[in-house]
């Protein structure tokens, strides 16, 4: 349904989009940093950060604080995850020089995200 449709399928458009074609070659051309610390900044920095906005969001609807410590730990991996994912996608960028490589990863991760999540009955289990 329509929320396949944007997790899946439009917001690794919009992601690579912004980090990847966007913020990355911001920092390298505006700023002179080099590759390597744009891209921890773009993957770690901004793309672990930007989905910590969503996490919040799920934060904000626990009731107990069994709950919230469960999530917190939940969330520090995805977190860390994210951030990885973000660092790799910054690598496949600057190595192929084409988004439409990094969108498709980014595709794939999401569905395989998406249908475990959905297999295990916890996506979007808020409200």
């Amino acid at each position: 349904g329509v929320r396949f449709i944007v997790v899946v399928l439009l917001a690794p458009i919009f992601e690579e989009s912004f980090f990847r074609a966007g913020l990355l070659r911001i920092l390298q051309s505006t700023y002179s940093i080099s590759f390597a610390k744009a891209n921890f900044i773009q993957g770690f920095v901004g793309f672990s950060l930007y989905h910590l906005l969503a996490y919040g969001v799920f934060l904000g609807s626990l009731d107990t604080l069994t709950q919230l410590f469960g999530a917190t730990y939940a969330i520090i991996g995805s977190l860390i995850s994210a951030g990885l994912f973000g660092v790799l996608a910054g690598y496949l960028s600057n190595k192929f020089n084409n988004m439409v490589v990094v969108i498709v990863a980014h595709f794939i991760i999401n569905f395989i995200l998406f249908t475990t999540a959905l297999s295990v009955g916890t996506l979007f289990s808020i409200g």
